[in-house]
């Protein structure tokens, strides 16, 4: 991997990613990129700190091992997170032994060159106190917690946010992604009655936590008020009376004590804005903020958002806003961020007819538990990308690989696409199954019909036009854009004066997929605003980084481009063939014969499809899944063989099967 393509890596990861140009200079020549096959040792219980580790794909385990030689598992660390700091900054021992638990990539910062970098960049040393503020380490084997506590902060602006629900729904869904210790803390008036232990099902009768006189919390025990919920959630109410005797460090010490115990602390605050809220509300590391739907509201939410970053309690890319559209005011989405002056980070469908406990539970596959599940796997570090590359007639394996993962339920949350791999994913996420796909493949009966989307024209920029894959496309898209899509969707195209790639998440999906398949010498360039785009393969041809710098933590990919070895073996294969059938069938000895000859598109696909290969060879190396179906014997226009295609992809996806279960 070459320097330049490891910074943009490092730009994609939460540690690195708020360098400055300057800063990321400074990093150049003083990391490595250091890939581990699975069950490697990173390093051992007992071993002398040497480096910063932090994950770029793959999962590491951390654990010890028992009197009786079992390994008890600790943690397992995914993409993004990062471990060896209490060891580096203390110069002890490391506590615990880190394994590669799937073939993983890391990125490693000796200690030499991190004590530098501590020096010439104070954020370094900023991020890290907080983080270290936040693990513990016992001494005691037996009580040994390495994870880090984070804490999540719901707040509602208007009374009908609907944000305590909210809470109670992302809390479960949390729990079920994640199977990880999980605290609610409900903060309430001392007139107001509590909520979550009706939604959790425990009864109006609980214990409550006054804060009124918050002297006699000091060095409390607040074990035994702590409530059990459906799942193994856990939570906690906590009364205040809003006249200033409270204090919020007496809530930070009560948390605090709860560290070992709890992955996630999620704080249900209150809509007020006193001191005792603020000071509760800055010791959060991410807030989602709920908004309703109404013009009045978004604005409100989007003006207390300017605030916090203002006072810089918050980052923005901390602060999660999230409409909760409950039936009324209806703003369409772009309007929605313009109230706001800044993106919509999700939006809650409305729920229908009134919901009572918990709706993620209770009604898994509605619109709102979808939404709910999504975040909780976001915020869990559970998020799954699906890249589908480029391959024309090859890209007709995806049916299969998507008709596998329906069958097992594999979750997937954001999907990226190029040229072929962008067709497919559209369909798929505009509510399309993977046999409905393959019904639409189904109108190529012949070798001729790849002929009914090639409309030829004066080669001034390209041979083939596009109208007709325009309206072949149209038939089966219509007007949807990308805000009518069931998950986040990410096309891949290539700026040919910007020398850069283009990621289309807006305006119509028709376009979207028009820019990504315009491949050069064979297509039209799409011009959109005075810039040139074409074929989304230039630059990614297997839009793995796409996903990695959307934050998705878990990756498969799905490589459809021939390496150079199973072409050379095809080649040889259909030689083979055409020589056995020279004989007995000289008329099928001339056809296959004529698959083989050049033509002048041949040659062009057969050019791009080289360079391709390379590429996406590198980018498979950034996924932990990669699935890559054979496809010799088959040949890129033969789109009327989508059922083997199909196969093939599915054949690959099951090989790999365990693999896959094992990521997600």
């Amino acid at each position: 991997m070459t320097p330049e393509f490891g910074i943009e890596i490092l730009r994609s990861l939460p540690f690195f990613a708020g360098f400055s140009p300057e800063e990321y200079r400074m990093l150049e020549g003083k990391y490595d990129i250091v890939a581990y096959p699975k069950g490697a040792i990173i390093y051992n219980y007992g071993d002398p700190p040497g480096a910063f580790y932090c994950v770029l794909s793959g999962r590491v385990a951390a654990y010890l091992r028992d009197d009786h030689g079992r390994n008890l598992f600790i943690d397992y660390l995914h993409r993004g997170q990062y471990f060896g700091i209490i060891s580096l900054l203390t110069g002890e021992s490391h506590s615990v032994t880190a394994e590669a638990f799937n073939d993983s990539r890391l990125v490693i910062i000796k200690r030499e060159n991190f004590d530098v970098l501590l020096e010439r960049i104070p954020r370094m040393g900023l991020d890290l106190s907080r983080t270290l503020s936040r693990r513990l380490r016992s001494r005691e084997t037996a009580r040994k917690k390495v994870f880090e506590t984070e804490i999540i902060a719901v707040m509602g602006l208007s009374p009908n946010s609907g944000k305590t629900f909210y809470t109670a729904n992302l809390a479960f869904s949390l729990r079920r992604e994640t199977l990880k210790n999980i605290l609610v803390v409900e903060v309430r008036h001392k007139n107001k009655l509590h909520a979550m232990p009706a939604i959790f099902g425990t009864g109006n009768c609980y214990p409550e936590l006054d804060l009124s006189d918050y002297r006699q919390y000091r060095g409390f025990d607040v074990s035994p008020m702590i409530m059990k919920g459906r799942e193994g959630l856990d939570f906690l109410c906590l009364n205040y009376s809003g006249t200033g005797d409270e204090s919020a460090a007496t809530v930070v010490d009560i948390l605090s004590s709860l560290f070992s115990k709890y992955h996630y602390i999620i704080i249900d605050l209150p809509p007020f804005g006193d001191e005792f809220v603020s000071g509760l509300l800055r010791q959060a590391q991410t807030l989602h903020l709920i908004s309703g739907p109404s013009s009045a509201e978004l604005r409100k939410t989007g003006n207390f958002s300017d605030k916090l970053e203002k006072e810089k309690s918050f980052s923005g890319e901390n602060i999660k806003l999230i409409v909760n559209d409950y039936g009324y005011a209806r703003l369409r989405p772009e309007e929605r961020a313009g109230v706001l002056n800044r993106s919509v980070f999700a939006t809650l469908p409305v729920i229908g007819p009134p919901a009572e406990g918990l709706e993620t539970e209770q009604n898994p596959a509605t619109g709102y538990s979808l939404a709910v599940r999504r975040i909780a796997r976001e915020s869990g570090g559970c998020t799954t990308g699906l890249a589908l590359g480029v391959g024309f007639a090859y890209g007709l394996c995806h049916l299969g690989v998507l008709k596998v993962l329906e069958e097992e339920k594999v979750p997937i949350d954001v999907i990226s696409g190029s040229s072929m791999g962008g067709v497919i994913a559209s369909l798929w996420v505009t509510g399309k199954s993977s046999g409905e796909i393959l019904e639409i493949a189904a109108e190529f009966k012949d070798y001729t019909c790849a002929w009914k989307l090639i409309d030829l024209t004066f080669p001034w920029t390209g041979f083939i036009k596009g109208n007709k894959l325009y309206r072949f496309l149209k038939r089966h898209l219509g007007n949807k854009t990308f805000r009518d899509v069931k998950l986040p969707l990410k096309i891949v195209a290539s700026d040919i004066r910007r020398k850069e790639a283009r990621v289309l998440e807006s305006g119509s999906l028709v376009d979207a997929i028009m820019t990504s398949c315009s491949m050069p010498g064979i297509f039209r360039p799409f011009i959109s605003g005075g810039d040139i785009l074409l074929d989304g393969g230039i630059a990614h041809p297997l839009p793995v980084e796409v996903l990695v710098q959307s934050g998705a933590r878990r990756i498969i990919a799905v490589n459809v481009t021939p390496s150079k070895e199973r072409l050379s073996k095809g080649l040889e294969r259909a030689q083979e063939e055409i020589s056995q059938e020279q004989s007995r069938h000289p008329a099928l000895a001339r056809f296959l014969k004529s698959r083989l000859s050049l033509n002048i598109l041949d040659l062009i696909f057969s050019s791009v499809e080289y360079m391709q290969s390379e590429l996406a060879r590198k980018e498979a190396a950034l996924a932990d899944v990669v699935i890559n179906p054979d496809t010799s014997g088959l040949f890129w226009l033969d789109l009327h063989r989508a059922a083997e295609f199909s196969l093939r992809g599915e054949k690959e996806t099951r090989l790999h099967l365990q693999q896959i279960r094992e990521l997600v």
